[in-house]
């Protein structure tokens, strides 16, 4: 939906209703105005932004197909869907509302297999800030990654159009190394625009990185940063080998799956192997 229209209720309509009748110091009320008057007193339309983002993540990224794996809703592991194998289903509602996101919004609550289209990937968070610093983040939503990249929001109006004029875009995933878009990204005619797929994200040219370049001219968010309390920035590094603990899991949904198969197996070891010691210069 483009350019989706919020629409507030506002206290005044109880004044509204006064001057919809006037009793001209008579018993009898008569109407002094119709009700698209009303309804400009008593509401107010807050255009937002249509936002249009893309991405991939390198665990879930098959090469062979040009495209992410969907497994973890295929063995019914995203959140709020009915798991039938062994083990144990994963409770409804984004996974960002613990530490360290402490994300409260509510998307994804009381979600069944039916909220789902089959596309999924995960879950991811997304925010905006007017500059680099995490202190100047003016909003931020959970959302699905669909199997091309594309991300879907379940609020539609996550960012309303007059709060900035460009932000950078910020995506977080709970086994993936945090990006931020390289520079600020314009709204134009309320349109956000960008594609982290075919590009490196922001680094500050001091030994850190962006995205991981998975093919040629084809990116993607590190995999293996599995504990993302570090105070500054993202890195993979020891703290991040926890694979170990859970190592043998199977039907499950956990930060140690970085190939988000629903297991946890050698096969998550090696990417964050493959990965370990890179860091990023993303402000948290």
């Amino acid at each position: 939906m483009k350019n989706p229209l919020k629409v507030i209720s506002n206290l005044s309509l109880l004044l509204a209703i006064g001057l919809f009748f006037s009793s001209c110091g008579k018993d009898t009320l008569t109407p002094a105005t119709d009700i698209d008057d009303i309804q400009a007193l008593t509401s107010t339309e807050i255009a937002c932004v249509d936002i249009n983002l893309h991405v991939y993540l390198e665990g879930a990224y098959a090469p062979d197909r040009g495209e992410m794996t969907t497994d973890l809703h295929i063995r019914g592991l995203l959140p709020g869907q009915t798991f039938n194998g062994i083990g144990t289903p994963t409770p409804d509602g984004q996974p960002y509302d613990v530490a360290p996101w402490n994300y409260p919004g509510k998307e994804g609550d009381n979600w069944t297999d039916a909220n789902y289209t089959g596309s999924e990937t995960d879950w991811i968070l997304v925010s905006f800030r007017t500059d680099i610093t995490k202190s100047s983040e003016i909003a931020a939503a959970a959302a699905l990654v669909n199997k091309d990249g594309s991300v879907t929001f379940v609020d539609e109006c996550v960012l309303e159009s007059d709060i900035a004029d460009e932000v950078y875009v910020v995506i977080e995933h709970r086994a993936h190394m945090g990006i931020m878009t390289d520079k600020p990204v314009d709204i134009t005619d309320g349109d956000l625009t960008y594609d982290f797929r075919v590009q490196d994200s922001y680094t500050n040219g001091l030994a850190s990185v962006g995205q991981k370049e998975i093919a040629p001219g084809v990116w993607a968010m590190y995999a293996g940063d599995t504990d993302q309390t570090d105070a500054v920035s993202y890195d993979i590094n020891g703290s991040d080998n926890i694979w170990y603990l859970h190592n043998g899991s199977f039907n499950i949904y956990h930060v140690a799956d970085c190939n988000l198969d629903g297991d946890i197996n050698g096969a998550d070891k090696h990417m964050w192997m493959a990965n370990n010691g890179f860091s990023s210069r993303v402000p948290k």
